[in-house]
């Protein structure tokens, strides 16, 4: 039997690099060290940017307090339908 993984309570809007705020507190900006992999993600109505540090874990912090507002703002305010309807082989 396998065994499913549970579903992220959380959408991820957007991928993207930022600071690990713990690191950047102790470290200048410019350091390569202080650059994080991160991700926009929707829940409760929110945007919350989450960033993974291999030495501080996973911090959250509120990005944009509007889910709606920040799609509009970024273009993504109408979601599309699946790829395969939007682009259709030609053969």
């Amino acid at each position: 039997m396998t065994t499913l993984l549970p579903l992220r309570d959380y959408i991820i809007e957007a991928y993207t690099r930022t600071v690990c705020p713990l690191c950047f507190a102790v470290l200048r900006r410019s350091d390569e060290d202080v650059w994080r992999d991160a991700m926009l993600v929707s829940h409760g109505g929110s945007i919350w940017l989450r960033r993974f540090c291999a030495q501080h874990g996973e911090t959250e912090s509120l990005y944009e307090e509007d889910a709606e507002i920040w799609r509009a703002r970024s273009g993504a305010s109408r979601r599309s339908g699946p790829l395969s309807a939007l682009f259709r082989s030609s053969s």
